[in-house]
């Protein structure tokens, strides 16, 4: 069964036209939003599980990546430093050991 439609979205586009520089405004508090609730469940994740010198807490990040930015897109990044937790990668990739 096959639909067939035609969407005019001239409209659309003029409201749209209207508030470009607003939505452009908006785009890097929107990304640090969403990276905030990957970073806080990152942490709740790991305030789970038993600790011993709280050094994979303290390893997690957020960090705003410019070159992979523009006025229209926003890259964070949400990851934990190898150097402070070298042993989260077993954590994350589901090797703990008990």
């Amino acid at each position: 069964m096959t639909i067939k439609f035609t969407l005019d979205t001239g409209a659309l586009n003029k409201a749209l036209a209207g508030i470009e520089g607003s939505l452009s405004d908006a785009v890097r508090p929107a990304a640090q939003a969403a990276a905030q609730v990957i970073y806080d469940a990152a942490k709740a994740n790991v305030g789970k599980i038993r600790t011993k010198t709280g050094n994979l807490s303290s390893s997690i990040y957020q960090a705003f990546k410019d070159k992979q930015s523009s006025e229209t897109k926003a890259a964070y990044e949400v990851s934990w430093n190898p150097k402070k937790a070298p042993h989260a990668h077993l954590v994350e990739y589901g090797h703990l050991q008990r």
